[in-house]
């Protein structure tokens, strides 16, 4: 009996069940950045990026706090320290012109104050009654 070529009995086909893809991505994005569109950046200019320790933190702002008594006092001194030097290298490199304007200001100021001294003088009136309608 001659013998025949076994055709090989044919392999079952195997089908592998593959989920669906989602129509919307499970995954978590890391960075949302929204712009405003007049306000886009430059291919050159790179976005803004969060590190890991910063993320989900907001930048604390504290408000300033008052200065203390006592450093207010060291500040105003040396603020009047500073106007004195400037009153003093002013008056050292003005000329002997400036020096006479001055003197004169200050003595004309001088005789003003004195007319309004003598118009401000307090007179006693003896008459002190107060009248009230009522």
């Amino acid at each position: 009996t001659p013998i025949s070529a076994a055709k090989p009995a044919a392999k079952p086909k195997v089908l592998k069940i593959v989920p669906a893809a989602p129509a919307v991505s499970t995954r978590k994005r890391k960075e949302v950045v929204i712009r405003d569109p007049e306000e886009e950046l430059h291919n050159d200019t790179p976005a803004e990026t969060l590190s890991m320790k910063d993320k989900g933190k907001g930048i604390l702002v504290e408000d300033p706090k008052p200065i203390k008594k006592k450093d207010q006092i060291e500040m105003d001194a040396e603020e009047e320290m500073e106007k004195e030097e400037e009153e003093i290298i002013k008056s050292i490199n003005e000329t002997p012109t400036q020096k006479a304007v001055k003197r004169r200001r200050l003595c004309e100021q001088a005789k003003e104050d004195e007319n309004l001294k003598k118009q401000l003088e307090v007179v006693v009136d003896e008459d002190d009654d107060v009248f009230i309608e009522g």
